[in-house]
């Protein structure tokens, strides 16, 4: 029986990043500089994006789909759509403070100087307005 091959050092967090499909060769290149870009182009977006536009720009810094073919304006889409989704899944420390998180939500218990005061007997009449001094009747 021959001994078998001992297997090269093996760093592990790059196998489970590829397995994860965090690895950059799980993505296109497209992605990825959305993805190094990300912060910026979040900032700077107002309203609907101009997908035709989008793809004009992009194809002038030479991106194109994963097969070689001209980029589609959908594809860029697709693709910034689960850029954004990506960055959404990051745990609350790996997010950059500029980018924001979400919206601020309200509370929904008004604070306690905007609730009427509660009545301090049962019929609403204080201690002071009543003769027994808010004792029941005998």
């Amino acid at each position: 029986m021959s001994a078998k091959p001992k297997p090269a050092k093996v760093d592990v967090r790059q196998i489970a990043e590829a397995i994860s499909g965090r690895g950059r060769l799980g993505h296109s290149p497209l992605y990825w500089w959305m993805w190094d870009q990300f912060d910026q182009l979040w900032k700077e977006r107002q309203g609907r994006a101009d997908w035709i536009s989008v793809t004009k720009e992009l194809t002038k810094l030479e991106f194109t789909n994963r097969d070689g073919t001209p980029l589609k304006p959908e594809n860029a889409r697709k693709t910034w759509s689960r850029v954004v989704a990506d960055h959404k899944r990051l745990p609350p420390a790996a997010v950059s403070p500029a980018q924001p998180v979400g919206p601020t939500i309200p509370p929904t218990v008004p604070a306690r100087s905007a609730m009427p005061a509660p009545p301090t007997t049962m019929s609403g009449i204080t201690p002071d307005d009543d003769p027994d001094g808010g004792r029941p009747a005998t």
